[in-house]
């Protein structure tokens, strides 16, 4: 039998070694060093900071409580972020059973065996007719993680639920910047049907003085046709918008994983810019959007997975303790008579599948490195998309300037020409010159009102939102 204290000592003697020796295969993993002058290069000094701008939460970066409540359903019923929730409990198991790697195996074994004993076989003088062998057997099995393969097993894996964990983030980042971005352009479809049905309105009084000055002797009848043929381009510009807030909010319902009768919001008017535009962006914010975060562990990952191909060079020492009772008698099969065990030290080293080992290593390196070109092409792709975000979103807030400037002009012209209109003094070629102008003057400051705010929403997302 063997004495606990043999298998003391023998454990003792492997800890040393493993100590000594884990250190020789793997390397630790070290976070890649980036700069920021390469990353950040398309901002210039205004928009840099050592400020960490991360962490905004969806919660106090949008005001609109419509909104707010939208967000809340799409993170609840989203049938993408479901999935993904699904995914980080898969993850989490494969770390759980890493976590056991290094542990011993332990294997029990009990059977009740019959053999008929041929009176001419070999035992066939001394046993007749059949032996019944009662038989209880333990197996306790450990791998010696002398070169850190099982440790690296378990990081790698630490990497794989972290991801999960950081992509299902990432979505989830991406859903509220789309349910914000879609209900922005709804509720500036809403606006550009107001502007229209205020226009058909005007355009339809204007109508109606035109045949007036007609039946007058003062306009003839191609003033008349032009102005019917405007009224009746307004209805079908009508018709356009309502079948465009009927798709939108239909992408937004799938946004959701939800139905609703009708979804409520407030108006482009209500809305409010904060002051993100104002604050800087750090590399390290960079750093901390998921998308980014994801890249590096991948290539975390893929740094373990090295550590683990190269491990798999060395030998693998394993140490199998039997033990358990094995009787022809039932009554004595649980006696100290009956008890056996065999404890084995064995070695395994690879000799032919060398080449294999070998080969599934440098594939890893490639690997690895594959990944590290990844996560330095997700920043850099980062930086730029801030740097688009910040530039649209100032262009846009330029010409929306311009836009309410034009208004009022336009509006005062309008009126003027209306007035020499009705007197019949006017052209109305004029009248109807600067009616368009003023559409489209008044449709394009809601859509650049409009995508202001979806500037933000694009920069929630850029910079990495919760």
């Amino acid at each position: 039998m063997i004495k606990i204290k043999s298998i003391q000592y023998i454990a003792a003697i492997l800890s040393i070694v493993i100590m000594a020796s884990s250190c020789l295969a793997t390397k630790k993993y070290t976070v890649p060093e980036v700069n920021q002058n390469v990353y950040l290069f398309r901002l210039d000094s205004l928009q840099l900071t050592q400020t960490v701008v991360s962490n905004i939460k969806w919660q106090d970066f949008y005001q609109d409580e419509y909104l707010k409540k939208y967000i809340e359903t799409a993170l609840a019923n989203n049938f993408d972020n479901q999935v993904a929730l699904k995914n980080i409990n898969i993850f989490e198991a494969h770390l759980k059973r890493s976590k056991l790697g290094q542990l011993p195996e332990l294997n029990i074994d009990l059977n009740v065996q019959r053999q008929g004993i041929a009176k001419n076989s070999q035992f066939g003088d001394f046993f007749s007719g059949s032996i019944t062998t009662y038989r209880l057997n333990s197996a306790l099995t450990w791998e010696a993680d002398i070169w850190g393969k099982i440790n690296s097993q378990k990081l790698a894996s630490e990497a794989a639920f972290q991801r999960s964990l950081t992509a299902q983030k990432l979505l989830q980042t991406t859903i509220v910047s789309n349910v914000a971005n879609t209900y922005f352009k709804l509720i500036e479809a809403d606006k550009r049907k107001e502007i229209l049905q205020q226009t058909y309105d005007n355009r339809k009084n204007t109508y109606e003085i035109t045949l007036a000055l007609k039946d007058a002797g003062l306009e003839n009848a191609v003033s008349v046709g032009q102005s019917l043929a405007q009224l009746n381009q307004i209805e079908i510009n009508l018709e356009q918008v309502k079948n465009e807030i009927f798709t939108l909010e239909n992408a937004l319902l799938l946004l959701l994983g939800t139905t609703m009768e009708k979804l409520e919001r407030s108006s482009l008017d209500e809305q409010n810019l904060n002051d993100i535009f104002e604050q800087g962006i750090s590399l390290e914010t960079l750093r901390n959007r998921p998308d980014v975060l994801v890249a590096e562990l991948d290539f975390r990952n893929a740094f373990e997975q090295v550590n683990i191909a190269t491990a798999s060079l060395y030998p693998t020492i394993r140490l199998t303790l039997n033990a358990g009772f094995e009787s022809i008698e039932f009554s004595k099969f649980i006696d100290p008579g009956s008890l056996v065990n065999t404890l084995i030290g064995g070695v395994t080293a690879p000799v032919f599948n060398r080449k294999r080992l070998k080969t599934q290593k440098e594939i890893s390196e490639i690997q690895r490195d594959q990944r590290y070109i990844q996560f330095k092409k997700q920043l850099f792709n980062a930086g730029i998309e801030v740097s688009n975000v910040f530039k649209n979103y100032q262009a846009t807030q330029a010409n929306f300037t311009s836009t309410i400037e034009q208004e009022q002009v336009l509006e005062t012209a309008h009126i003027a020409a209306l007035e020499m209109f009705k007197s019949g003094v006017g052209n109305y070629l004029n009248v109807l010159l600067i009616q368009e102008r003023l559409l489209n003057n008044q449709l394009s400051k809601a859509t650049l009102m409009s995508q202001q705010f979806q500037s933000q929403a694009a920069l929630y997302r850029a910079i990495g939102g919760e």
